[in-house]
């Protein structure tokens, strides 16, 4: 996401030629918590969370089984599975001092959130060599980005004739004439008002801040044509799946899985949008410190190259696709063949704007 949190102003796309150069340059919840003492005989111990599934095999391959081989005893990461945004949880931690989680995975957005009620701990890691590899758009004082993560369009192919796909972005989708077919759009303001600008003819660099009300314009007109509004990924991995619907809005994680396993499905890159997320610590932590070495360990480009093997999510370093083989920087949403191409959605826009825009959808969806 295009700047720190607390910067003002447009969020520009990340240029092409700068995320290469970056990349040329580079040298290098919810389940049960588990309760877990804060230091062995051997070593400090610091938990950090994930999202499960193939985040945590990504995440023990690229950064807790090497870390802990690293430290050599000195410092020993556990990793526990949680939601993907414990935001009342993180409230209760700090307000009793009380640290279940040293290093909690999150969403920049959430992080914000965190941020803004003074909830997190500066790293103060913006001089770190690696850390500096990471372009501003997927890092602040409180974050720096691990991953990320597109919402995109999907679509099945057999309902398409090839050479007639909808691959010019979110206007197609809005084409209902010379795309017909059943819709998928997430029941979600974030994300679906970008889609509607874009749709309507508003450059991706000139999308924040969103004219809202000309969003609604387009989104009325499409809107008889939707065939399901969804509110988890999985269902768009359903829909598709059994071509309930034609094209979907989802993420790329979600369609990756249905191309994976052969099915007649394409990503269109073509303004998507990027999300983006990594560990914060609590404020008042007292393990800040291992906390830091290794979120600095795990800025690495080479480390963030190996977790993009088991999961379908982007590096926030460029640098780490000088390690990922070509076929598979085919299917991240950060490789530099899309990245001109995409969004960064702009956290700072919708952070004051979130309730009232929640509102002001679900009562849009209904009526």
């Amino acid at each position: 996401m295009a700047k720190a949190l607390g910067m003002a102003g447009k969020r520009p796309i990340l240029p092409r030629r700068r995320f290469l150069k970056l990349a040329a340059g580079a040298a290098s919840i919810a389940a049960p918590t588990l309760l877990l003492p804060r230091k062995t005989a051997a070593a400090v111990r610091i938990i950090a969370t994930d999202v499960g599934g193939a985040y945590t095999k990504a995440y023990t391959e690229a950064y807790y089984k090497p870390f802990n081989e690293m430290m050599k005893g000195e410092i020993e990461v556990v990793n526990v599975t949680i939601g993907s945004a414990p935001t009342a949880e993180c409230e209760q931690m700090v307000a009793s001092k009380s640290y279940t989680w040293d290093l909690v995975d999150i969403a920049s957005f959430v992080a914000l959130t965190l941020q803004q009620k003074d909830l997190l701990e500066d790293l103060h890691l913006q001089d770190d060599p690696d850390v500096k590899e990471i372009p501003a758009s997927f890092r602040t004082p409180y974050i720096v980005g691990l991953d990320t993560y597109a919402t995109i369009l999907a679509y099945r192919t057999d309902a398409f004739p090839s050479g007639k796909e909808p691959v010019n972005g979110w206007r197609d989708v809005w084409n209902t004439k010379e795309f017909p077919g059943r819709r998928a759009l997430r029941k979600w303001p974030f994300d679906t008002i970008e889609q509607a600008l874009m749709a309507d003819g508003v450059s991706p660099k000139d999308v924040y801040p969103c004219d809202i009300d000309r969003a609604y314009k387009a989104l009325d007109r499409l809107k008889p044509d939707i065939a399901a509004w969804w509110t988890s990924g999985a269902q768009t991995t359903q829909m598709l799946t059994s071509h309930e619907v034609d094209m979907c809005a989802t993420w790329n994680l979600r369609a990756q899985v249905i191309i994976d396993a052969g099915g007649p499905v394409k990503i269109s890159w073509n303004q998507g949008m990027l999300n983006w997320g990594g560990w914060v610590v609590l404020k008042g932590n007292p393990q800040l410190d291992a906390c830091r070495k290794l979120i600095k360990f795990a800025a690495n480009a080479k480390q963030q190259s190996i977790g993009v093997q088991y999961a379908g999510y982007g590096p926030c370093n460029p640098g780490a696709y000088k390690y990922i083989d070509s076929a598979r920087a085919r299917v991240l949403p950060t490789n530099p063949e899309y990245i001109e191409k995409m969004l960064v959605v702009d956290d700072q826009f919708w952070a004051p704007r979130q309730q009232n825009e929640l509102v002001r959808f679900n009562n849009w969806v209904i009526t």
